[in-house]
């Protein structure tokens, strides 16, 4: 048998056919390796992030604790002064003082490491300290004025004391005699001669 052979009928020249190849690939093949890079770096920023967010908590944690331990030292020393309006004044500038060294990067934990080295921290740790610093001056102040009212007390005692001794003075004239047993019965001040209040 025997096989037909065809000839073409314009010979074909060297460079080709003239007709141009194209190629085409399916667009979801090379969005899927897009999309698989994209997922990654999302989750490494998600990941980064959070370390940073529990890193700065853990920070402002440790901060909190040490600025609560050396309020709480402020606020002893201070209770023990025996004047109190100006053991309040110190009082509230050793507070501040304290406050700023923590939120300067000044103050550092055992290692030597400042214990607030994000600006996250820092910024975070302004709310938590100003917490601390409330609590420390409402209790200092309720201290303070509970003084106060002892020395209040024991001065008006010792006023008492003072018109007592006197309307049992039989030597003294009886005008203060009698000045001085309004002034124990009275609720209203007294002004003696002299210009001063009982």
């Amino acid at each position: 048998m025997k096989v037909p052979t065809y000839k073409s009928q314009v010979k074909l020249n060297q460079a080709g056919s003239g007709n141009f190849l194209t190629v085409q690939a399916n667009p979801n093949v090379y969005a899927q390796s897009g999309r698989a890079v994209s997922d990654l770096g999302q989750n490494i920023l998600e990941m980064t992030v959070k370390k940073f967010e529990i890193e700065a908590q853990t920070q402002i944690n440790n901060a909190s604790s040490m600025l609560d331990t050396e309020l709480y030292a402020i606020s002893e020393k201070w209770k023990k002064y025996p004047h109190p309006l100006q053991a309040e004044e110190g009082f509230m500038a050793e507070v501040n003082a304290a406050i700023g060294k923590y939120t300067s990067k000044k103050k550092n934990d055992s290692n030597g490491v400042p214990l607030l080295t994000s600006s996250l921290a820092r910024n975070s740790f302004t709310a938590k300290s100003q917490e601390l610093r409330l609590k420390y001056i409402r209790e200092f102040k309720k201290h303070s004025n509970e003084k106060l009212i002892s020395y209040n007390k024991a001065n008006l005692s010792l006023d008492i004391d003072a018109l007592t001794n006197t309307v049992a003075d039989i030597s003294a004239p009886q005008t203060d005699r009698e000045k001085a047993f309004k002034g124990i019965f009275s609720s209203d001040s007294l002004k003696l001669d002299d210009g001063t209040v009982m």
